[in-house]
């Protein structure tokens, strides 16, 4: 049996990533691959040191058969079948990855000295951009660094029924501009205000709606409306209040009281999202505030629609279904433009929920500054209080849905709806921190 053994190559991208930080950095060590030419099978080693890391790996060949030529990645998309201490946190020690490099490389050949892989370890608090959690199974949670390396490609219809795919969010440290402009429409509600906002960290958030197939695959019992057709499972799931997202406003079940007096933890253990945390072992996915919303919406526009469109049906035609184009119902997730971060159907098809308790903004200076009267930025926000609210069993939707006119789906266009209330119009896209233990 012929065998070639090959120095790895290792990338130490922790001291990029991890802001503010004096523990000590996860470090990859003592690496080695060895590439077997009769089965075609690579064995990644390596040695992680310090501190728990996220690990991804990519094989590169090179440009000449001496190996002094240009290295050169194989691309992701052939490199599915890793297997082993890899696209998760994985805990110092010795380790190995897998690569079945036959299944995805059949006609190709490897010389001895033209293979390599590129090792890298993130930060638990610097994970990479693509987070996927699988339903099929407990606790499958992914991350992958570059959209080719995600199994079957970002746009595949699997994350609309048996995964759930969510795209980091760089927020942290960034002020910008909630709310809208007096002459961005004249359909323009009056709680739009615009007020500068900082989020201090960056998060996950679900690259489609939660869809009726993803509902299924949670192992969570809901009928939505629109729940017939044979497309149904890649349609939005609706219909959700957040008494079936989160729990009861009040009850004498434990743990269970709204946002945001509840934090993250304190939310009904058999709920929609707590049956969700329960099976993929993330303890604060969650709903997005209305701020990580809209920002995650936005996508860096200051326009009407995050395609940079003004506010007009054309517009909206091209990023969203509403009641122009929609038919009176919801459509499968994914079909419109995505935003420069590749969500999709943030303007229409239904109407998500977020945290926050709903308020009119125009009695919020207490907790929101307004930066054309204060110059003030708001750090963080999570909405009003009880006493703070306009209505304190009113709670906040955001974007629109399939049979309301483009103005109400425009970025900065908000409503509320009662926490009880389950309407085939109402439905969520998740939210996650981007941090791991």
């Amino acid at each position: 049996m012929k065998r070639s053994s090959l120095q790895l190559l290792t990338v130490f991208s922790a001291f990029m990533m991890s802001a503010g930080m004096n523990a000590a950095l996860p470090v990859i060590e003592q690496s080695s691959v060895e590439f077997r030419q009769v089965n075609a099978k690579a064995t990644i080693s390596y040695e992680l040191k310090n501190a728990p890391a996220i690990v991804t790996v990519d094989i590169e060949t090179n440009t000449l058969a001496d190996a002094s030529g240009e290295w050169v990645s194989i691309g992701g998309e052939n490199l599915q079948t890793l297997s082993g201490d890899v696209h998760k946190v994985i805990r110092a020690g010795a380790r190995k990855i897998t690569w079945q490099s036959r299944a995805e490389w059949p006609e190709k050949s490897i010389p001895a000295g033209q293979i390599r892989a590129v090792v890298t370890a993130w930060p638990t608090n610097a994970p990479p951009d693509y987070l996927v959690i699988g339903l099929e199974t407990k606790n499958d949670v992914r991350l992958y660094a570059k959209p080719d390396f995600v199994p079957y490609g970002i746009n595949s219809d699997y994350y609309k029924t048996n995964a759930i795919l969510m795209r980091k969010i760089p927020a942290a440290g960034v002020v910008w501009r909630m709310g809208s402009p007096e002459d961005e429409d004249t359909n323009r509600g009056a709680s739009e205000i615009p007020h500068l906002v900082m989020l201090t960290a960056d998060y996950y958030m679900g690259v489609y709606e939660l869809t009726q197939g993803q509902l299924a695959k949670i192992g969570y019992s809901h009928e939505s409306n629109f729940k017939d057709s044979a497309d149904s499972p890649m349609r939005p799931a609706e219909k959700l209040s957040v008494n079936i997202l989160r729990g009861g406003f009040s009850s004498s079940r434990p743990n269970e009281v709204p946002w945001p007096e509840s934090g993250y933890t304190n939310i009904y253990s058999k709920s929609l999202i707590g049956t969700l945390r329960s099976k993929c072992g993330l303890n604060r996915i969650d709903l997005p505030t209305e701020a990580q919303w809209e920002y995650a919406c936005r996508s860096g526009t200051t326009t009407a629609f995050n395609n940079g469109g003004a506010s007009t049906a054309e517009n909206m035609n091209l990023v969203g279904w509403y009641h122009r184009n929609a038919g009176v119902e919801t459509h499968i997730v994914g079909l419109k433009q995505c935003n420069d971060f590749g969500l999709y159907d943030m303007h229409g098809n239904v109407q998500e929920r977020c945290l926050d308790r709903y308020s009119d903004w125009q009695s919020s200076a207490s907790f929101l500054p307004i930066d054309y009267a204060f110059n003030g930025v708001a750090v963080d926000p999570v909405g009003p209080t009880v006493g703070e609210a306009s209505d304190e069993k009113s709670f906040v939707l955001r974007g629109g849905y399939y049979s309301q006119a483009y103005h109400g789906c425009r970025s900065a266009s908000r409503a509320s709806g009662t926490y009880s209330k389950e309407y085939s119009y109402q439905g969520c896209r998740l939210c996650a921190p981007a941090i791991f233990k």
